[in-house]
């Protein structure tokens, strides 16, 4: 089967972590796969890891030009990986669109409904973007697929205890209280609450002064991800008085151009505790990560984050209403400073070595090979019952086709093609994955 994946591929998001431990094992399956990275700056076709990625025209995810790419492709499905709401119906709607979606707002919002609706497979994220979808679309063909993570990567040192946090970061004493944040700064408000974690944490480290936060994320926000950025990080720990000497931050250039997986799993082995209450959350790549270290967490209970806080801490919050005309729940700050005192008090203890102990166990189920062969395969399977049914005009006859610049996006199994010996078809490989991250 021929499958056009749309979304991130060579960047530093999830998203793009996601494809590159799924799209290679599709092909290796048997499939061919092309995929569409979106937003990305490169205009011209290329082989990255034996996959053969397109570029997108002028439409940042691709509206205008996921239908000529299909056909010139011969895709028989189309699989996109990215908040749906920026998909164009009258583009999808008459494809064979199998949505992989984040859902992290309750009600499902009226414009993802708009959207989704035309997908012939509709795959969320999380169980609890099933059980959001189910209610506004119950006739929809709903398949759940988790995201997965790669344990070559994420893997404990030793299942009982971290590393001390002066082998991450040579400048903390050896019995610090080490705190991480990964996330990105994308958005005002902050999605991922960093303005309410630095108020608790400014609650935190004033009562004790062996406490240390490092804040994985761009000090100014990510303005390549996002136009208007996200909140001034420094402003905020300015203006809450926090002691800076209690706050690490990567350096912005090492964060912009790409912090190895490596290092981050070096972070994770050197942490007591994840923070990550975001205020809506479609998976939660990064606290599954860290769990599979060994490293229990600080969620918010909302969206799809209970449900991957295998044996941590749900700090509630307050209902917030977003520009999508739905909710999200932003976390309170003094039930996050209630949280990150547990988490204190019950360091060294052997409550704290069984929680260690009990995330990293739970979450081998998301491992990528688990996740592929338990939903990946079934769905791949349904989709390859709908292509029998694709549209004709959908398909290119190219004896039919004039030659003209677009033909560069030809399917490469076409012997006439003029760039085929450059752009050939993707063929069998699962190597090549990147290391740079930034969810």
């Amino acid at each position: 089967m021929r499958i056009l994946w749309i979304g991130n591929y060579t960047s530093q998001s999830s998203y793009a972590n996601q494809a590159r431990l799924v799209v290679p094992r599709l092909i290796d399956y048997g499939h061919q796969v092309a995929v569409v990275e979106i937003g990305a700056e490169i205009n011209t076709p290329r082989q990255v890891g034996g996959v053969l990625i397109l570029p997108t025209f002028y439409d940042r995810v691709g509206n205008d030009c996921i239908a000529i790419h299909a056909k010139r492709f011969n895709a028989h499905a189309v699989i996109t990986c990215f908040d749906t709401w920026a998909a164009d119906e009258n583009v999808y709607k008459h494809l064979n669109w199998i949505a992989w979606t984040p859902v992290d707002h309750i009600p499902l919002p009226p414009l993802v409904s708009q959207r989704i609706q035309h997908a012939k497979i509709i795959a969320p994220m999380s169980r609890f973007g099933v059980e959001v979808v189910k209610e506004a679309l119950p006739d929809a063909s709903i398949h759940y697929i988790p995201c997965s993570y790669d344990p070559s990567v994420w893997h404990p040192i030793d299942y009982t205890v971290r590393l001390a946090p002066n082998q991450a970061f040579p400048q903390l004493p050896d019995n610090a209280f080490l705190v991480t944040f990964v996330g990105v700064n994308d958005s005002i408000p902050s999605r991922k609450s960093i303005p309410e974690i630095l108020a608790a944490w400014k609650l935190f480290s004033s009562r004790h002064d062996d406490v240390y936060l490092y804040l994985h994320t761009h000090p100014l926000g990510n303005l390549s991800i996002s136009p208007t950025g996200g909140v001034d990080v420094l402003r905020i720990i300015q203006t809450l008085r926090i002691n800076p000497s209690t706050i690490i931050m990567p350096d912005p250039y090492d964060y912009s151009t790409g912090i190895p997986q490596s290092r981050l799993r070096q972070i994770a082995h050197s942490t007591d505790v994840l923070i990550s209450p975001s205020k809506g959350e479609g998976f939660g790549l990064v606290p599954l990560e860290f769990q599979a270290c060994g490293v229990p967490t600080i969620v918010n209970n909302f969206s799809a984050q209970p449900e991957l806080c295998f044996d941590g801490w749900l700090v509630d919050g307050e209902m917030t209403w977003t520009w999508q005309n739905a909710t999200w729940q932003t976390p309170g700050i003094a039930s996050i400073l209630d949280a990150l005192e547990n988490v204190y008090a019950e360091r060294n203890t052997e409550r704290a070595i069984q929680r260690r102990l009990n995330v990293a166990r739970r979450a081998l189920s998301y491992t990528i090979d688990n996740v592929f062969s338990r939903y990946w395969i079934p769905a791949i399977s349904k989709i390859a019952e709908l292509a029998l049914t694709i549209p004709s005009n959908h398909r290119l006859d190219s004896h039919h086709q004039q030659p003209s610049s677009i033909d560069l996006f030809h399917s490469a199994n076409n012997a006439n093609h003029p760039f085929s010996a450059d752009y050939p078809s993707p063929h069998q490989s699962s190597k090549g994955h990147h290391e740079t991250y930034i969810t």
